[in-house]
């Protein structure tokens, strides 16, 4: 009995000092992750998640490494010779589309280091977006587009339309209201647009309750209705002109994203050329 006690006592205390030991946190271009990094390499890291749960992430996927533990940051810093690893002293992380432009420009020096080794310039290439991008993401891509063929050292025809083609994508992508902007702006609109519409019908339906109920001379039937619809017809305007703008948003971020994959992959392909 005493033996038992003794290593469930043992147990216990192994996983309250796994429970208390600090994480450590690798950022990618999209999400920050709180984990333990187990081991790594050129191609991948192997993460051990809180839940004890392992994942495997693309090395060049990954943005920064931040070790609780100090001895492990040059180790890992061998390992890791394009990712930037770092003690964590609780800095503050970079936001998603400041990580994914410095990604983006740290595979491009990757690709041309290989260059002198028979390998193709721009080999990796720019990825297409995810499903649901945000806006401020799809103009970033838009500017790495950008960076890459003014870089690519060719200005022939095919590279200069794409330039434009790219700007006047960044420019649409600039003239989209944000979202809590275009809600309040499409939500109004149509509350006012209903309300008024409430309005005439509730006043109309006052009337005549006042015509065959009261004295035709009595107007609270008629400013209770005109009342009554004007709420209801702001409240009801409000909710399908708010609802109607983000089934629209939806469909427009989607085309925008369309339009944004395939100019990545005409970029690819143009920048990867070499004539």
């Amino acid at each position: 009995m005493t033996a038992i006690r003794r290593t469930l006592v043992l147990g216990l205390a192994v996983l309250l000092a796994g429970a208390t030991a600090a994480a450590d946190t690798v950022t990618t271009g999209r999400e920050v992750i709180s984990c333990w990094v187990e081991s790594a390499s050129a191609d991948s890291v192997l993460l051990r998640l809180p839940r004890g749960d392992m994942r495997i992430l693309n090395t060049r996927d990954v943005h920064e490494i931040r070790l609780s533990d100090s001895r492990r940051v040059a180790e890992l810093a061998v390992q890791l010779p394009h990712v930037r690893v770092t003690l964590d002293s609780g800095q503050s992380v970079l936001p998603p589309a400041v990580r994914a432009r410095e990604m983006t420009r740290l595979r491009l020096d990757r690709t041309r280091e290989a260059l002198p080794n028979g390998l193709p310039w721009y080999a990796g290439g720019m990825d297409t977006l995810a499903l649901n991008p945000s806006q401020v993401e799809m103009a970033a891509r838009c500017l790495d587009m950008y960076d890459a063929l003014r870089e690519c050292g060719r200005l022939d025809d095919s590279v200069v339309e794409l330039l434009h083609a790219v700007l006047r994508e960044e420019a649409a992508l600039r003239r989209i209201w944000p979202q809590a902007t275009g809600r309040l702006v499409s939500g109004g609109c149509a509350g006012l647009l209903a309300m008024s519409i409430g309005a005439l019908v509730g006043a109309s339906l006052g009337f005549e309750g006042g015509v065959y109920g009261y004295a035709t001379t009595d107007w609270d039937p008629f400013v209770k209705g005109c009342a009554a619809g004007s709420a209801v017809g702001c409240a009801a305007g409000s909710v399908i002109g708010t609802a109607v703008y983000a089934a629209h948003r939806r469909s427009l971020i989607a085309r925008h994203r369309d339009r944004v994959n395939d100019l990545v992959r005409r970029v690819n392909r143009a920048v990867a050329f070499q004539p």
